[in-house]
């Protein structure tokens, strides 16, 4: 990444400026980019409650080293365009509210309805710390000024709190005898309510062993944990879940086409799965979260064995190499923003109560390269093993429950 300047100036830049203020607002600074980035994963990954300080760490302002001109991140020894996207979208948001935007901008770049309480209390409190300095930042030699903030705008979105209507995704059940709803998507089971507009047979048939993803007053514990849901208007069945970007401590993989993933739940077990058959993938754990992270690591476990790798593979393997080494996308941040959603088209519409557009090649995300067929390349069932690795890579009809590194202890 390369380094970012932050400066506070006083109108004439002649005068000094208290160190207590520039040093309060780099901290401001990495609250903002923090929230920018638990929003970027929360998005890419749809993880439902807290997000691990392993992948937070990514988004962690550092200066000295190889940032020496500058703020930046931990070095890297791989291409990781997530801090890149963060920063270039903190400025974007610094750019609007700093020279008197307001509007929807924030409904409309923010994704998680959290994050945007959490942004715009971060750009109130910035702004009042800076006592009417002005905060300039950019790159490159260039830079823009942060100054004429609109409070009025951003308050409405802090005064919504920790009471926002979102989406969540789980699993529901219903006790007969007490008459009370439930939702679960870890280990802790939730209260929740259904507004007289949500049908309740409906809800009765999307109870159980089906993963579904529900719309609500969602509130959320000190943690970060969903711990009740409110007033749910909407219920709809997850069948495909939708990855354009894989994500790990160590990876950034942004994708041309999603990654399609099916979910499944094992109530009387407790157990989540997630599968990909054109990899063979079967991550099973005992909660949404932490089976999604499984998948994006075994995920990334692949990359590192197979399209990282300098040796020559033959075979199933091959084709595994092959299918890894066609997915990723070169296209910068920007293009990388006209994605499909993370739910499939259908469950998208029927969620939100919109009619639901026809595909067309270009709305499939293709973008002039062959889209991957669900059911290919690994024709066979014979197992796969990693070089240097216990785990096996099996073909779509036998796919694999795998071991090592992501493996339940």
């Amino acid at each position: 990444m390369q380094p970012f300047n932050f400066r506070v100036v006083a109108d004439d830049e002649s005068e000094g400026i208290p160190i207590a203020v520039a040093g309060q607002t780099v901290v401001d600074i990495q609250n903002l980019l923090t929230d920018i980035g638990r929003d970027m994963i929360r998005a890419e990954l749809r993880l439902q409650n807290g997000i691990p300080n392993e992948i937070l760490d990514k988004f962690v302002l550092k200066t000295g080293g190889q940032s020496k001109n500058g703020l930046g991140t931990k070095s890297a020894d791989h291409a990781d365009g997530l801090i890149d996207d963060a920063m270039a979208k903190l400025c974007k948001m610094l750019g609007f509210f700093g020279q008197g935007g307001a509007g929807a901008w924030m409904d409309t770049e923010v994704f998680d309805p959290f994050e945007r309480s959490n942004a715009a209390r971060d750009l109130i409190v910035l702004n009042d710390h800076l006592s009417g300095y002005v905060l300039k930042y950019g790159r490159d030699g260039k830079e823009d000024e942060f100054r004429k903030l609109r409070r009025d705008k951003l308050q409405e979105y802090v005064r919504k709190g920790n009471a926002c209507r979102g989406l969540a995704v789980g699993a529901l059940s219903y006790d007969p005898k007490k008459g009370r709803w439930s939702f679960r998507n870890s280990g802790n089971t939730i209260p929740v309510t259904l507004s007289k507009s949500a049908p309740s047979d409906t809800a009765r048939r999307l109870s159980g062993d089906k993963v579904v993803v529900v719309r609500g007053s969602i509130r959320r514990g000190q943690d970060d944990s969903i711990v009740g849901i409110d007033g749910i208007d909407a219920i709809e069945e997850l069948k495909v879940v939708n990855f354009l970007r894989i994500i790990s401590s160590d990876r950034d993989v942004p994708l041309l086409n999603a990654v399609a993933a099916v979910p499944s739940y094992e109530a009387s077990g407790n157990r989540w799965n997630l599968k990909y058959g054109p990899l063979g993938m079967d991550i099973s754990k005992d909660s949404w979260d932490s089976c999604v992270q499984a998948f994006h690591d075994y995920f990334v476990f692949l990359w590192k064995t197979y399209a990282e790798s300098d040796a020559e593979f033959t075979g199933e393997e091959k084709e595994v190499r092959e299918l890894l080494l066609s997915m990723p996308s070169a296209l910068p941040g920007s293009e990388r923003g006209h994605r499909t959603p993370f739910i499939d088209r259908a469950t998208w519409a029927a969620i939100h109560h919109v009619e639901e557009a026809p595909l067309s090649k270009d709305s499939a995300g293709h973008r002039g390269r062959p889209h991957i067929p669900p059911s290919g390349p690994l024709r066979g069932g014979g197992a796969l093993r990693a070089p240097g690795q216990g785990t096996q890579v099996r073909g779509p009809r036998e796919a694999h429950r795998h071991e090592d590194p992501c493996q339940d202890a």
